[in-house]
């Protein structure tokens, strides 16, 4: 009788070595991931893109809702947004910070603008 005998620790260090390779090949893919958006994040246009993609999510806002389906709704694109913050950040921290504070700066700029209009409106 000539039957071959598989040792199951021979089989188990096969499947370990290809759940390492596989892992490392995710990783070597990740970081090139992470590596393309921070260079697309020297973009200024690619920056604003993504910014109004996170604001279109209500990343920041609530999702409260009288309809708990919208509720729902809501909290997967808040999800889809937080995932867009968290790459942004991994990426290049720096780009998120100057987002928000283009942001900031325009939101104070529309404000200041407003303020002037109602001013201009009371002393006509």
């Amino acid at each position: 009788m000539s039957e071959e005998h598989i040792d199951p620790l021979d089989e188990r260090d096969a499947n370990e070595n290809e759940v390492k390779r596989r892992r490392l090949l995710e990783e070597m893919a990740q970081e090139n991931e992470v590596e393309s958006l921070a260079q697309l994040l020297k973009l200024e246009g690619v920056r604003d893109l993504l910014w109004k993609l996170i604001t279109r999510c209500n990343t920041l806002g609530e999702p409260w809702d009288p309809n708990y389906g919208k509720v729902s709704y809501n909290c997967g694109r808040q999800s889809i947004g937080r995932m867009l913050i968290a790459d942004i950040n991994l990426a290049d921290p720096q780009a998120w910070l100057e987002m928000q504070l283009k942001a900031a700066r325009a939101a104070a700029q529309a404000q200041r603008e407003a303020a002037l209009k109602k001013l201009r409106g009371r002393s006509t």
